[in-house]
């Protein structure tokens, strides 16, 4: 049986990821930026979504990660082991309008192990009041929920904020080169509440956590 959360089944009919965007037609799109920092270093050029160009599997919207620069350095990636000859880490990963959600499997290394690492997620372009997102922490068995404050709502459909609009900061200790496993779900509430579970080995109650 799925952990508690604080999202509720509506009992209603899925609703499709394509109409829980901020939109007025169906080529609307939402968008969130991956951000991660440490003290003497940054990564803030990811991007996951949905827009309804994108294909299953890889395609030309998913943009693969350039190696790391010299010197410090904290590096965040979208990780498809199973794209065969496109394997790898990306920064950015859009998925197609559909399904009731999506999850994206990230890593997260940097030049220090021991370092403290902050990842943050923020709205590029904003989602609607029916998206529900969760963080998973592969490695603790942990999760952090997108908590909207009373009156959120999308900006206007299908435009982009003056700045990135911050959702979620989750702090976590580097485990140098080798990878921090986290995972992105997002979806409809059944989706998240439930389809996350699978990821992780035990049962657990999400932290309630959400930045405005």
């Amino acid at each position: 049986s799925a952990a508690s959360s604080d999202v509720e089944s509506s009992g209603r009919a899925p609703v499709a990821l394509s109409a829980l965007g901020a939109q007025e037609d169906a080529g609307d799109l939402w968008r969130f930026r991956v951000r991660a920092w440490a003290d003497q270093a940054e990564d803030g050029s990811n991007f996951f979504g949905v827009n309804s160009a994108a294909e299953p599997g890889f395609d030309p919207l998913d943009w693969p990660k350039p190696p790391p620069a010299p010197g410090s350095w904290v590096r965040v990636a979208f990780v498809h082991p199973e794209w065969q000859e496109r394997a790898g880490e990306y920064r950015r990963d859009l998925r197609g309008p559909g399904s009731e959600g999506e999850t994206w499997e990230i890593e997260v290394r940097s030049s220090t192990p021991g370092e403290a690492i902050t990842l943050e997620l923020s709205e590029v372009v904003p989602a609607g009041s029916e998206l529900a997102l969760r963080l998973l922490d592969l490695e603790q068995g942990s999760a952090v929920d997108w908590l909207r404050r009373p009156g959120d709502s999308p900006q206007s459909a299908g435009t982009e904020p003056a700045a990135d609009r911050s959702v979620l900061q989750y702090r976590m200790v580097s485990f140098g080169d080798r990878p921090y496993r986290l995972s992105i779900v997002a979806g409809t509430g059944d989706y998240v509440a439930h389809g996350g579970q699978q990821q992780l080995a035990h049962p657990f109650a999400p932290a309630q956590v959400g930045l405005g």
